[in-house]
């Protein structure tokens, strides 16, 4: 080997060995900066989409109450509660057709899935989404502890998420709350 040969590969092992170094140094550092970066972006996004979670239920909340106070309902639930046993009554009919231009009105501006009312024993006498009505009219709310029933006589309650057995097992969650008077 000639010594123009060795002098070569040492100058290139000499070189090469230090890019090296830094080459891998300024890999991990630019790893964990990226890591930290794409951490602290999804900590905003969750810190984000949980003041928009709590900003929807605050929502729901304050329409839950200004609902508690609607004319319509004060004026209607007593009649769907007298004539529940009979749908076919007119003043059942009249009432549920009332209930329905406002509630309608409202599950689809609130997206809500159904709203539904219930009587004093937790039987449900008013449904506003119609695919709902066969399953739900005149049956428990399908709450499987009925706490969302009990905590609702007193204030404005949101039930855990559980699968609703009526609706093919499909996720749900109550809002009940009680009637003011």
């Amino acid at each position: 080997m000639s010594i123009r040969l060795k002098l070569t590969m040492m100058f290139l092992v000499v070189a090469l060995i230090p890019m090296l170094i830094v080459g891998i140094l300024t890999f991990g550092n630019y790893k964990r900066s990226l890591e930290t970066h794409r951490m602290s972006m999804l900590e905003e996004l969750v810190i984000y989409k949980s003041d928009r979670i709590e900003a929807y239920f605050l929502g729901l909340k304050s329409n839950m109450e200004m609902a508690q106070n609607f004319y319509n309902l004060k004026n209607n639930l007593p009649i769907l509660n007298q004539f529940a046993n009979n749908p076919t009554a007119q003043e059942f009919i009249d009432a549920r057709k009332t209930l329905d231009r406002q509630l309608q009105k409202m599950q689809t501006a609130l997206k809500l899935s159904d709203i539904m009312l219930v009587d004093s024993k937790g039987k449900v006498v008013y449904v506003s989404n119609p695919k709902h009505s066969p399953k739900d009219f005149l049956s428990n709310l399908p709450d499987t502890q009925q706490t969302a029933f009990k905590e609702g006589r007193n204030k404005i309650y949101f039930s855990d998420v559980f699968f609703n057995k009526v609706n093919n097992d499909k996720l749900g969650m109550l809002i009940t709350a009680p009637l003011n008077d």
